[in-house]
């Protein structure tokens, strides 16, 4: 007589609960809570447009409203920038960041971040080191 029973949905979901427990997702999302981009970037100062800063977050609009609100001598700010979103699905940031960053040609000018260089110049060489590892980048 049970057997002429019709198994509905939720019937059949409850019955897989009672026998093997609270279902699992089958993919679990491995990236820190928030991050959505891996990026690699580089920004000119309004007064100072021969040097660049070289760097990576992974919130690009929070490091942006940071560098709005700096606190620059001589109404310094940021005139111009490049961002380089990484499109591959895990990307060690840290690593490839230090490797642009040791791969730099140009004079530092500051702290290991800051050169002194063309923007233009800089995000190529940024573009032929993305190219070399094999990263996408939008």
């Amino acid at each position: 007589e049970w057997l002429l029973k019709a198994m509905t949905p939720r019937r059949i979901e409850r019955r897989i609960q009672k026998l093997y427990g609270a279902p699992q997702p089958l993919v679990r999302n491995f990236l820190p809570r928030g991050r959505s981009e891996s990026i690699i970037y580089a920004v000119v100062l309004r007064e100072h447009p021969e040097v660049v800063k070289v760097g990576r977050t992974t919130r690009w609009a929070n490091r942006r409203k940071a560098y709005a609100c700096w606190n620059l001598a001589n109404g310094d700010g940021i005139l111009d920038e490049r961002v380089f979103i990484i499109t591959d699905e895990f990307v060690d940031l840290p690593h490839l960041e230090a490797h642009v960053l040791s791969a730099m040609p140009f004079p530092i000018r500051h702290g290991n971040e800051w050169f002194t260089a063309d923007l233009d110049e800089v995000c190529r060489l940024i573009d032929q080191i993305l190219c070399a590892a094999g990263l996408s980048y939008i």
